[in-house]
């Protein structure tokens, strides 16, 4: 052995370079993955933002689309009026077409069209003007008004 004892110190030198460099290259990675973590939570971060606008215009999208659908049912409202007296029509062309099948189907099969006076036509209901002029009806069989 080395009497000055220089052998060592130098065996102490190279394990404590070699602890100097193990102990730099672990920072430089715990450095590297932090790096890496913060990059990661930076974008995340920009995402949310992102998001948070997306989602903000869609909420300002559905707030309008449910003011418009409230706007459309004060409107569809005005309609059932008509549509009551649509169905109201539909009801009466359904007698009607019946009558006239009935009518047609009778053995007369013949049928008068005359002019009603309007004082008497007021005092008729809609089946009733619809339905006169029958050859059947006695008291319109000559057209007279009485």
């Amino acid at each position: 052995m080395d009497p000055s004892g220089t052998g060592e110190k130098q065996e102490r030198d190279e394990l404590a370079e070699s602890l100097n460099d193990l102990f730099t290259n672990l920072s430089a990675m715990v450095k590297g993955e932090l790096q890496g973590t913060n990059n990661l939570r930076e974008l995340l971060e920009k995402m949310n933002l992102r998001v948070a606008e997306e989602y903000k215009s869609f909420g300002d999208v559905a707030s309008g689309q449910r003011v418009f659908v409230e706007q459309l049912k004060s409107k569809s409202g005005s309609f059932d009026e008509y549509i009551q007296q649509i169905d109201a029509i539909e009801q009466q062309v359904t007698e009607f077409k019946a009558e006239v099948l009935a009518l047609l189907r009778s053995p007369t099969r013949r049928l008068k069209i005359w002019v009603i006076p309007p004082e008497e036509a007021n005092t008729m209901s809609g089946r009733q003007r619809m339905v006169t002029g029958i050859e059947n009806n006695p008291s319109r069989v000559d057209g007279s008004r009485g």
